[in-house]
């Protein structure tokens, strides 16, 4: 399960919110090496959608989570996806250029073209449905603390490294 801890900036309708959070880098964390990420020291932030589940209001410290396998499917739908539409594409076009008497490259080429498109437009509708958004969205879990923080107080400027 992908968790994160953050600061809730603000409240959408619809139990929105939306979360400051620090962005991770490659290194796996901020206990990875002696003194804390550099990604993180550096103070590079992250504001998020997610929903809020547990009610949480502007400035609580809280933590976000997204299944693993929400995650994968979302990371799977976002690059395989694409991947293989191009590639059927490029298949597809190849197999019909015989057909109509094109060049099998001038057909792979165009087939490949049409494939990506094909992905792009099916990636946006579904991204504009309200059940694919709810299903790979990062859900406020637990409100660690309401102690109103700010994004600019020492305390919240690097969360990930306490």
């Amino acid at each position: 399960m992908a968790e994160q801890i953050g600061i809730v900036t603000g409240i959408e309708p619809g139990g929105w919110a939306k979360v400051l959070t620090d962005r991770k880098g490659a290194c796996g964390g901020c206990h990875s090496i002696g003194g804390g990420c550099h990604g993180c020291l550096a103070g590079s932030k992250f504001e998020s959608r997610v929903i809020n589940a547990v009610g949480a209001q502007p400035g609580d410290l809280v933590k976000v989570s997204l299944p693993s396998k929400n995650f994968f499917k979302g990371a799977a739908m976002l690059y395989l996806f694409p991947i293989m539409a191009l590639l059927a594409g490029a298949i597809a076009g190849t197999w019909a250029a015989g057909r109509i008497g094109w060049t099998e490259t001038t057909g792979g080429v165009l087939g490949a073209i049409v494939g990506i498109g094909i992905a792009v437009l099916l990636l946006i509708r579904l991204d504009r449905s309200q059940l694919t958004r709810r299903y790979l969205t990062p859900t406020v879990v637990e409100v660690l603390s309401t102690d109103k923080l700010s994004p600019q107080t020492p305390a919240a400027k690097h969360a990930c490294c306490h």
